[in-house]
């Protein structure tokens, strides 16, 4: 009976031993002066994952039962979301922002084009960071700063470059960008610096990365299109590199130290000719320029966009997770490689409504917005 016994517990250890080494399987973790990187394969470690998407309500361009013509949305070009879910809408045609609350009611409109007070002209980015509103105004190489109410509070003055799209983290720090261009020997570079400020751009210093690439005169590279993917959860920043040969994200705490990366098994992918003729049309849309010159991209970079969900999964839209045609064809299917601490998990489907681009996850929910409706959407999951 013993003998039996032994034999039964020794092919159960064999048994977790078989399983763990197939999940061992899925990826390795070298280490480097003190940071572990996380080498995953195309294999995933939890075959069954799946994540459903719930629609709450939907922001429309217009609001028939308003008689409020500043409620009006023409064209959205950022959202963000506080910690007590308003939702904030840049609105860069009327160079003003919409605030609705958490269910989507339209409280204000906030900021007017124009070079006064509260006024600005050119803005990319209207950021919550210390119970204000922050926006970039590139026309006057200013911030301009709202209370949470809409109420102006001051002008900043950037004399060493407005930053292109920034972030506060936790209520302790700032995750910024500033891009700068210059010409080199006929061949024209843009200079991007990712930083890491203590209070609202003070202490620029304290620079996280700093790259310089070629942009679309001279190259394959299109400056247009030179961009990290990023996000940020608790005490975890995400960057992804600017790459088309590898698949790489680097992972920082608060201060800017690196705390370990992810790699993940990679083949650079080509862009298709009807990709490209749909990034033609946004260079001369953007610019507004019907002559503007074709983009020279051949490839796409690995990852163009990461998120951290809820449950601290790290979202990856990658070259290598095509977007499908949902069963239903009104919507469209995006795809995404999921990480949990640092192992690829799996590669999901999500069917967001045609047209809709998953932007933001805040507060456990996510906004998705539609820049040709002018329309958003918010869903649980």
């Amino acid at each position: 009976m013993r003998k039996l016994l032994l034999a039964f517990l020794a092919m159960i250890s064999l048994m977790l031993f078989i399983s763990c080494s197939k999940k061992e399987l899925n990826y390795t973790v070298t280490e480097a002066e003190g940071i572990k990187t996380y080498h995953n394969k195309n294999i995933p470690a939890d075959e069954k994952l799946e994540i459903k998407i719930k629609e709450l309500f939907t922001i429309d361009s217009e609001d028939e039962k308003l008689n409020d013509s500043s409620r009006t949305i023409n064209s959205i070009y950022t959202i963000h979301v506080d910690y007590d879910g308003n939702i904030y809408v840049l609105d860069n045609t009327r160079s003003n922002i919409k605030k609705f609350d958490k269910n989507g009611k339209f409280i204000k409109s906030i900021g007017r084009k124009g070079q006064g007070p509260g006024e600005f002209g050119f803005c990319i980015t209207a950021e919550i960071m210390n119970e204000e509103i922050v926006c970039n105004d590139y026309d006057a190489q200013k911030l301009v700063v709202f209370d949470k109410d809409g109420n102006f509070k001051r002008n900043m003055i950037m004399d060493k470059g407005v930053p292109q799209i920034y972030e506060m983290l936790n209520n302790k720090k700032i995750l910024s960008n500033f891009n700068f261009w210059e010409v080199i020997k006929d061949e024209v570079y843009t200079t991007t610096t990712i930083i890491l400020c203590d209070s609202i751009f003070e202490n620029r210093n304290d620079t996280l990365r700093y790259v310089r690439m070629k942009t679309l005169r001279n190259s394959e590279e299109d400056y247009r299109f030179n961009f990290w993917g990023r996000a940020v959860k608790d005490d975890r920043i995400y960057l992804s590199r600017n790459d088309i040969n590898e698949y790489l994200i680097d992972v920082y705490d608060l201060n800017g130290n690196l705390l370990h990366t992810i790699s993940k098994s990679y083949i650079k992918v080509k862009y298709t000719p009807k990709e490209i003729e749909g990034i033609n049309k946004f260079i001369k849309d953007y610019s507004g320029d019907p002559e503007a010159p074709n983009t020279k991209l051949v490839y796409k970079k690995s990852i163009s966009d990461l998120r951290v969900d809820k449950y601290d999964r790290l979202w990856v839209d990658s070259s290598l997770a095509p977007k499908k045609e949902a069963e239903n064809e009104e919507f469209r299917g995006y795809s995404f490689d999921i990480f949990k601490d640092g192992v690829y998990q799996n590669r999901i489907n999500i069917g967001f409504p045609e047209g809709y681009y998953p932007a933001i996850f805040r507060n456990g929910k996510i906004y998705a917005y539609n820049k040709d409706l002018s329309s958003i959407k918010v869903f649980d999951y």
